[in-house]
């Protein structure tokens, strides 16, 4: 569903990750609780940022620390002129984070490239990857591709570019296929970011996409 439109929320929970105990080890599994702080921002208030420096220094508070950061951006891939401002509006607000040197305290960047069933024709995940890396290297994605090489190459955080979809819809938002037995997508895109959210945050990963699209 669609953010509303005005929308910022501060979100502070913790991740709790189970860790196996070592092959061989006598001992239990053990649990790590894991600090988390999520700003949410909607497409509207981001535009607002981006252009008339609104909504998003007010929150620089919560960026404002020594924690490492893990960086998502989401972009939809559907419509090349809504790509382009997006990538425009983001490569905006990626200068107030340089202002606030929060790019010297960022450990990973993930690119989520939002409804990437629209790049491949029905089912053929074979292709998907070629698919997302011709669209993050298209004209409507180009400048942003740029500007998170050149973040990554000057402060050394990982980027991955992740691919996300929960399948084709119809009416809009009408998911044609909502079993993840039969739906790939949407489990594997789950899974994908969930494992990388965990591996970022100091959990593990296993399974779905992870390091397909890792740079």
């Amino acid at each position: 569903d669609r953010t509303e439109s005005g929308f910022i929320d501060y979100i502070n929970g913790q991740l709790q990750v189970r860790i196996p105990r070592r092959s061989g080890l006598f001992g239990r599994d053990t649990t790590r609780h894991i600090p988390i702080n999520i700003i949410d921002m909607a497409g509207e208030a981001w535009r607002q940022a981006a252009e008339k420096g609104s909504g998003l220094p007010q929150h620089k508070k919560y960026l404002d620390n020594n924690n490492e950061k893990s960086i998502i951006v989401v972009i939809d891939c559907s419509n090349p002129e809504s790509t382009r401002r997006q990538a425009r509006n983001i490569v905006r607000v990626f200068q107030y984070f340089a202002d606030w040197k929060i790019w010297e305290k960022t450990a990973s960047v993930a690119v989520v490239i939002s409804k990437a069933d629209k790049l491949i024709d029905s089912k053929d995940y074979e292709n998907l990857k070629i698919a997302v890396e011709k669209f993050y290297n298209s004209p409507a994605c180009i400048n942003l591709k740029n500007r998170i090489d050149e973040l990554s190459k000057k402060h050394r955080f990982d980027l991955s570019i992740l691919p996300y979809s929960i399948g084709a819809c119809k009416f809009g938002q009408l998911l044609i296929d909502p079993a993840v037995e039969t739906n790939i997508l949407l489990e594997e895109s789950t899974k994908n970011l969930n494992n990388w959210i965990l591996q970022n945050t100091g959990g593990s990963n296993s399974g779905g996409f992870s390091g397909l699209f890792s740079n």
